[in-house]
């Protein structure tokens, strides 16, 4: 037993140098336990879904114009370099430096909003030195310093937007994005509350229902009925208070005709609805809180040339004029001087982005109401430069 495992590795490697086969690289044989022909490889370009050869490489003499050893360069010798030319990603004209980590002697450049604060790079599991640069121009000044290598990198509130991808690259969103418009609302609360649960026209069917059947009791109950006789306004009151009263099925009045109680019926099964339905809407109006917006069409916003409001900084102006068509458009510097510049009359809408949509509306949910459906972005990331030749 030992002796066959003391032999088997001799035996494996005898195996190997006696072969003789053509592989990838060429023929695959041994001579003296060195490969007997030496393998020529090709160098090839990637670029798209094309390729191009751009040398050779062979192991006596390096980079080789030619897959003949007779060929190549004119001094005879092979090279530790490329001779080709090489088509880099980006259209680079230089070899790619690729990414240097930040160092304490070199930190990492990190552009911020000059308004906010982000602690984003404290909770990653490794050191990485930089510092903080608050950069108070707009968002687009801010990628476009990334762009050309000002800042490292940008943390923020940065819209991940198709042009800006195209000069930084962005990490995956961290919170969705869209554009949303918010107005101001009325509250439909009044004395009159209680008439809201039906409109005048239900108001006025229901009405003339009760003054029909007021009169055909009356037609049919007047000359058997005691409690219907008597002097003529003594009828109307009795067959006032009977119909009227059996609204809430609290009539007392006795009847005697057959086809009064048939007409009473079919009024009876009417209140039931009615009350039900009256009821039901009532409740939900003095349950709910109901608020109406003052402006419900951006058409309408249009048409009349109205101020609106949005952030001077964000992308949002650019937006409002030339996809939205908006022309008196106001800067507003802060989300909390939107309530004044509301009061004031100086903008009838505001424009906000949805994570601050959000946050306003948490503070002033009472006062005002998101509108029309937004519009979608691509949402908020961190933004790093892109490795192409400057």
């Amino acid at each position: 037993m030992s002796s066959n495992s003391s032999s088997s590795p001799n035996e494996f490697l005898n195996n190997i140098l006696s072969s003789n086969f053509s592989g990838l690289s060429g023929q695959i044989r041994f001579k003296a336990g060195e490969l007997m022909h030496s393998p020529k490889l090709g160098i090839v370009n990637v670029v798209g879904k094309k390729y191009k050869e751009i040398d050779f490489w062979l192991p006596r003499y390096g980079f080789w114009e030619s897959n003949e050893e007779g060929g190549g360069h004119q001094n005879g010798g092979g090279s530790l370099q490329l001779q080709g030319h090489v088509n880099w990603p980006g259209n680079l004209k230089r070899i790619p430096k690729g990414w240097a980590m930040p160092s304490n002697t070199k930190p990492m450049t990190i552009g911020v909003p000059g308004r906010t604060s982000f602690q984003s790079v404290k909770v990653l599991d490794y050191n990485l030195p930089y510092n903080f640069v608050p950069y108070n121009g707009t968002y687009d000044d801010l990628v476009n310093h990334v762009y050309n290598k000002t800042f490292d990198a940008i943390v923020g509130d940065v819209t991940i937007l198709a042009d800006r991808m195209d000069k930084v690259e962005f990490t995956q969103p961290y919170t969705e994005s869209g554009l949303s418009m918010i107005v101001p609302v009325k509250s439909e609360e009044s004395a009159w509350m209680f008439t809201k649960p039906f409109t005048w026209q239900m108001w006025v069917v229901t009405g003339a229902i009760l003054i029909y059947t007021m009169f055909i009791v009356w037609f049919l109950e007047h000359q058997s009925n005691p409690d219907f006789r008597g002097p003529l306004k003594n009828q109307i009151g009795a067959a006032v208070l009977f119909t009227f009263s059996s609204l809430f099925f609290a009539h007392r009045e006795k009847v005697y005709s057959n086809l009064t109680r048939v007409v009473l019926v079919v009024w009876l099964f009417v209140v039931l609805i009615l009350n039900s339905s009256y009821t039901a809407s009532l409740t939900s109006m003095l349950t709910i809180q109901r608020l109406r917006p003052n402006v419900t069409d951006i058409d309408w916003l249009r048409s009349k040339n109205l101020p609106i409001g949005c952030d001077e900084d964000s992308f949002v102006r650019d937006y409002l004029k030339k996809v939205l068509k908006f022309n008196n458009i106001k800067n507003v510097t802060s989300e909390y001087d939107y309530p004044s510049k509301f009061q004031g009359r100086q903008i009838y809408a505001a424009f906000l982005e949805l994570p601050y949509q959000k946050v306003f509306l948490s503070h002033y949910c009472k006062e005002y109401v998101p509108n029309t459906p937004t519009y979608k972005f691509g949402g908020l990331g961190v933004s790093e430069g892109l490795p192409n030749d400057k």
